[in-house]
């Protein structure tokens, strides 16, 4: 009995597999285009700071008391990453005869295929639906309604000028549009702190006033369930309402606001990730060293 559970206890779980499966995968991949000019994988060791550590109790020793050293908590990952699709878009189709890709966003598809690193005989773009000439109008907004510049940087973003001046827009674009609004932002930290500046200035109330306002949770599930169908009914009942949700998030991806759910569309900066991000240089470093490769093949 001792012994079946001792091989029971050191079993791995399916957490375990799957983080092993997904460790032989990279490796199998990176195996496979070992002999690649430039290497589309490289292996990278991160160190984070997971959490600050709580000062211990002070040690009593010969000089008396004294408090033992305190410091971060440090967690150190081991990564694989990605500069290209190729390798394993090549692995997924040379098992098939054909492959279809399909998507409203592919274009422009020369750039699309050539990260893919295949090429594709057969293209077709098709028109929009919907006519863009004369049923969309875009624009951009550099300033708020009291002429203050509207900058979505980090730095720009924490000012209360640029967080006011978001909210007396919003209250402007809702008052004035008969159906649903949707206003996107790059991050969930920075909706959170938009809600609660107007939360104490009372703005959010003004909000609420016109028609109903929902943010959009982190996460999905029963709770973005939720908040969908309140905008959803705000909508149908009140004949307006407005969305916050956050680019990239779940609101952003496969849903359809169709009609009047979506007379008007509110971005707030773009999630551009940081110019020195160690990912971000590799990717650039790569597409360089890639681009000088082809030229040299194209010049010989």
């Amino acid at each position: 009995g001792g012994s079946q559970d001792a091989a029971t206890a050191s079993r791995p779980g399916g957490a375990a597999h799957a983080a092993l499966s997904r460790l032989l995968c990279a490796l199998d991949l990176m195996h496979a285009s070992a002999g690649a000019s430039p290497p589309p994988f490289r292996l990278a060791v991160r160190k984070e700071v997971e959490r600050e550590r709580r000062p211990p109790p002070r040690r009593r020793g010969r000089g008396g008391d004294s408090p033992a050293a305190a410091g971060p908590a440090w967690t150190i990952t081991l990564e694989v990453w990605a500069l290209s699709p190729a390798p394993a878009f090549a692995a997924a189709a040379g098992r098939a005869r054909c492959v279809i890709v399909a998507s409203g966003t592919l274009a422009p598809t020369a750039s699309f295929a050539s990260e893919l690193g295949a090429p594709f005989p057969v293209k077709l773009e098709a028109p929009h639906v919907v006519d863009m000439a004369r049923q969309v109008w875009a624009g951009t907004c550099a300033s708020g309604l009291d002429g203050a510049a509207l900058t979505a940087t980090f730095k720009g973003s924490a000012s209360f000028a640029f967080q006011d001046g978001v909210g007396a827009c919003l209250e402007a674009a809702l008052g004035a549009t008969p159906g649903g609004v949707l206003a996107f932002f790059p991050s969930y930290a920075l909706l959170d702190r938009l809600v609660a500046r107007w939360r104490s200035t009372g703005a959010w109330e003004r909000l609420h006033g016109i028609a109903p306002a929902v943010a959009e949770p982190r996460g999905s599930g029963p709770g973005f369930d939720a908040a969908l169908a309140e905008y959803y009914d705000g909508v149908k009942s009140h004949g307006r309402a407005l969305f916050l949700a956050v680019c990239r998030g779940k609101a952003s991806e496969g849903l359809d606001f169709a009609d009047a759910r979506a007379r008007l569309v509110l971005v707030f900066g773009v999630p551009f990730p940081a110019a020195q991000d160690a990912r971000v240089l590799a990717k650039k470093a790569y597409n360089d060293a890639r681009s000088g490769a082809v030229a040299r093949g194209a010049a010989t």
